[in-house]
């Protein structure tokens, strides 16, 4: 028997460049099964709000402060 209402999967797209924007594309085109992008990640915060205004739907917030990898080496030595 086929499930005529299938759950709907929530997606985070971390990153948001060539590649990122056209999956969040075909996600969006229906190309990705029940699914929908909910949140957007991207270092660069105007390639975020760029594919975030593009997909007028998901919510472009940071869901991380991204640390360059030396930050983070340092605070894991650090403790």
């Amino acid at each position: 028997m086929v499930n005529k209402h299938p759950k709907i999967v929530n997606l985070g797209l971390i990153g948001c460049g060539a590649m990122g924007s056209e999956l969040a594309r075909s996600v969006q085109r229906g190309e990705a099964g029940p699914a929908s992008i909910i949140a957007l990640f991207d270092q660069s915060a105007s390639a975020r709000n760029r594919l975030s205004q593009e997909l007028n739907r998901c919510q472009a917030t940071p869901l991380i402060e991204a640390n360059p990898i030396s930050e983070l080496t340092k605070s894991i030595r650090s403790t």
